[in-house]
């Protein structure tokens, strides 16, 4: 048998394993198997409240199914937490900066990861959050560029805009914040919402987080298939 030192490098420069390493590195993402995510150390997106309690889901009658029923299209959820007062917003990966605070409206800001994230739609990409509602105060508190570390509290939730009460409106994508036909993160799609755009793709709320049992109760899902964070 060969050295294993030997056995690798035959391995490495094989002219097939070359062309599919070639391939996997042109995808825009990259599909994970078992070991590939021992590789990226876990960096598992975690859902980014102590308490799940959904109010709306991305098709719901109020207002949602104009987002994602449109085109383009997005998938929020209105997250209203334990009670009526305001809960924290955690920083849901091993960390994420702010990349666009908006302030002329209904307050919204976007949030990257600063690296790929490991989601249950079995894609590992840079992640977008865009999240509506928080008071001005917290707007105030944050910068553009200001980073967080997994578990950290971001900002509240609120009623800012037309909300009637204290609640997060949460819509997530893979890439970077800044796609769309205007490149700041959202658009206006045919039925008049504006979703978010990211250079990647929007994603189901249960295809872009986990649930960690240890961080977040749920109270109410809305039925969606939301998986357990793997050990």
């Amino acid at each position: 048998p060969l050295p294993e030192q030997e056995h690798r490098h035959r391995q490495a420069t094989n002219p097939t394993t070359i062309k599919i390493l070639a391939f996997i590195k042109s995808l825009p993402f990259t599909v994970l198997s078992i070991a590939s995510i021992g590789e990226y150390n876990k960096n598992y997106l975690i859902y980014p409240t102590h308490t799940m309690n959904i109010t709306q889901s991305y098709n719901g009658t109020l207002k949602h199914y104009l987002y994602s029923g449109g085109t383009p299209c997005d998938y929020p959820i209105d997250e209203a937490c334990e009670d009526t007062g305001r809960s924290a917003f955690l920083c849901p990966c091993d960390k994420m900066k702010v990349v666009r605070l908006y302030t002329s409206g209904t307050n919204t800001l976007w949030l990257e990861s600063t690296s790929p994230v490991v989601t249950p739609s079995g894609t590992y990409n840079t992640i977008t959050i865009m999240v509506m509602h928080p008071e001005d105060e917290d707007m105030n508190a944050l910068t553009v560029g200001q980073t967080f570390s997994r578990g950290e509290i971001m900002f509240y939730e609120g009623k800012d805009g037309y909300a009637t009460g204290n609640h997060f409106h949460i819509s997530v994508g893979t890439g970077n914040y800044s796609g769309g036909k205007y490149g700041n993160g959202w658009e206006d799609n045919d039925n008049d919402a504006w979703v978010l755009t990211p250079t990647g793709t929007t994603l189901k709320p249960e295809q872009a987080f986990y649930i960690d049992p240890s961080i977040t109760g749920i109270t109410d899902d809305k039925n969606l298939n939301f998986i357990t964070v793997p050990n």
